[in-house]
């Protein structure tokens, strides 16, 4: 892990009466991220009038090398986005969770010369069987499970929310094996779909005429699955090594990846094989 950049650059943009401007940003955000930023801005959506935004989060690929996980304070009249940008195989191997980020760094409150963060050279805190058996006594075990197991179905997700849904993308993102944390973005809050999320929440997801997304009711009622049902189990009954086995399982990509590789390898191990063989 140490060979990796943790250094964690920041941002503070806003948009206001359809312009968008960068308000400040640390020493190592670069001036070829502007557009990038601005784009998620954009695409994040425009609030209705009356609707006021108190913390909402959002994490998204930033570049093909990093990743944006983005606060957002506001209303209609404006919009502050705060942006931390990480190395992309620092997320997606070591931490996985933007909830995690954003707490780690608290919103900076001066409007110049932000500082560069430092990601610290430690694990991320255990998910434990008692952290676990609070998320599913919140009372919506029931659409929380099915919502995983849709997400790693390879299904999308939204919820119909007049505020943003910290709490559930909080309480979804524990239950979920690393490997998906890992590929997934959610939005606690959002107004457009203009941004490709697996699991959002907007206040009304009709209006966005979302393709293949799941509701939450459809969540509720989805099949169970083996990892849902295994999952389950193990956290009534107390199984932490079972939960940690179920955490490090391959999601469905990269099982389709080692079958190319794996297929691969047995084509030229065949083609090596003839050549070899005497005439």
């Amino acid at each position: 892990m140490s060979t990796i950049p943790h250094s964690v650059e920041q941002a503070l943009a806003e948009v206001a009466g359809g312009s968008f401007r960068l308000i400040a940003q640390s020493p190592g955000f670069l001036v070829e991220w502007e557009p990038e930023a601005e784009r998620l801005c954009r695409g994040y959506g425009v609030p209705q009038a009356g609707t006021a935004i108190d913390d909402a989060l959002f994490a998204q690929p930033f570049g093909k090398a990093h990743v944006a996980v983005v606060r957002v304070r506001g209303d209609a009249a404006s919009l502050r986005f705060r942006f931390l940008i990480l190395s992309r195989e620092l997320y997606s191997k070591f931490i996985a969770d933007p909830f995690l980020v954003a707490d780690r760094f608290a919103p900076h409150d001066a409007l110049r010369d932000l500082p560069t963060l430092e990601w610290p050279d430690e694990p991320p805190p255990p998910r434990t069987v008692e952290k676990l058996q609070q998320v599913l006594q919140t009372g919506g075990s029931p659409t929380l499970l099915g919502a995983v197991q849709a997400l790693i179905d390879g299904g999308r997700l939204v919820f119909d929310r007049p505020a943003p849904a910290n709490q559930l993308m909080r309480d979804l993102w524990q239950l979920l094996p690393y490997s998906s944390q890992a590929e997934l973005w959610p939005a606690t809050f959002v107004f457009s779909g203009d941004l490709s999320f697996h699991v959002m929440a907007t206040p009304k997801a009709a209006d966005l005429k979302l393709d293949r997304f799941l509701t939450e009711e459809q969540a509720l009622d989805y099949p169970h699955g083996r990892y849902e049902l295994a999952l389950q189990y193990a956290i009534e009954h107390g199984d932490q090594r079972e939960i940690d086995r179920l955490f490090r399982r391959r999601s469905g990509r990269q099982t389709l990846r080692l079958a190319i590789f794996i297929l691969i390898g047995a084509i030229v191990l065949a083609v090596v094989m003839g050549l070899l063989q005497p005439k």
